[in-house]
């Protein structure tokens, strides 16, 4: 594999492909220099982050959003773009979900903030792309993992970056 750090790809590899894929040498010179966004722990090619007071909620078409996972999205992308990373452009920057109702809320929360332009999508919908930085809501809070047991749909939202 061409696109991913060497980081973001162990997972994957290992988990997804038996140890079959292989990264290709140009990934290794990819920057290590960990971004750094304010209150939060220096972040490297990968980070896991915990929402406080995230809860899923059922919406009327059977989806699922998360609010505070919304707005925690907007937090990192207002920081991404203080930091000079250009939020509105998708080969920098996406931001990804598995559940429509999730997508709509995070749109809603960024038109709030003044982050219209950004490319928001399902991983379905993002199938194929790839973006130097994506920040993925997994939406699920409470045990239950929904799209998350599809191993392809993790896969993919895994691999954008």
């Amino acid at each position: 594999q061409y696109r991913m750090h060497p980081a973001i790809s162990a997972f994957p590899a290992a988990h997804f492909y038996g140890g079959r894929l292989k990264d290709d040498p140009s990934t290794l010179s990819r920057s290590e220099a960990p971004l750094r966004l304010g209150s939060l722990a220096s972040l490297g090619p990968l980070a896991l982050l915990h929402v406080r007071g995230a809860r899923e909620e059922a919406v009327r078409d059977g989806s699922v959003r998360n609010m505070a996972e919304a707005a925690a999205i907007c937090d990192l992308l207002l920081e991404l773009r203080g930091r000079g990373v250009d939020v509105r452009s998708a080969s920098r920057v996406k931001v990804l979900t598995f559940y429509a109702a999730q997508v709509a809320a995070i749109r809603a929360a960024a038109d709030a903030r003044g982050l219209r332009g950004v490319f928001i999508a399902t991983v379905d919908g993002a199938q194929g792309s790839e973006a130097d930085v994506v920040l993925l809501s997994c939406v699920r809070c409470r045990g239950v993992v929904g799209f998350l047991a599809d191993e392809r749909r993790l896969n993919v939202g895994l691999t954008r970056a």
